[in-house]
């Protein structure tokens, strides 16, 4: 799956390890092969995750299922791609989407702050870190919205 990212982006991979689309998409991808299945068991996973209930949306959530919602999937920088002149749909509506993220990984870091679940906060720290990186490579391609 982490190759179908790669091929989607292909020429971002080519920038310096120091451009911010290239750094996000790294990010992303190490964030989704060290978070999204670890609430599997053993072998294929460490058994590892959090619920909690949610108070911006009034439901349940666990760790793992905030992984597979929003993190497991094949994304493309459509806006570095193109080099389009203003945001894109997928970009103006990934603040939104941060923004719900967000959200919700404060209340599992809560609840995971009081359970003493080291390893899904240090996940939490991961995920908050990629999604700076994501803020950043849109702004920085186009500041204005």
């Amino acid at each position: 799956m982490l190759r179908d990212v790669y091929r989607a982006n292909r020429p971002l991979f080519e920038l310096a390890e120091t451009h911010p689309a290239r750094q996000f998409l790294e990010a992303f991808m190490k964030c989704r092969e060290q978070c999204v299945g670890r609430e599997l068991p053993p072998p294929l996973g460490d058994g590892i995750d959090q619920h909690w209930w949610s108070h911006r949306d009034l439901r349940g959530w666990t760790f793992s299922g905030f992984a597979y919602t929003y993190i497991s999937f094949t994304i493309e920088l459509d806006g570095w791609l193109t080099d389009a002149p203003e945001r894109t749909k997928s970009e103006q509506g990934t603040f939104a989407r941060i923004k719900e993220m967000e959200q919700l990984l404060d209340e599992c870091h809560a609840a995971a702050t009081t359970s003493g679940n080291q390893a899904v906060l240090q996940m939490i720290e991961q995920v908050t870190e990629m999604l700076a990186l994501w803020k950043q490579c849109i702004e920085l391609r186009c500041p204005t919205a």
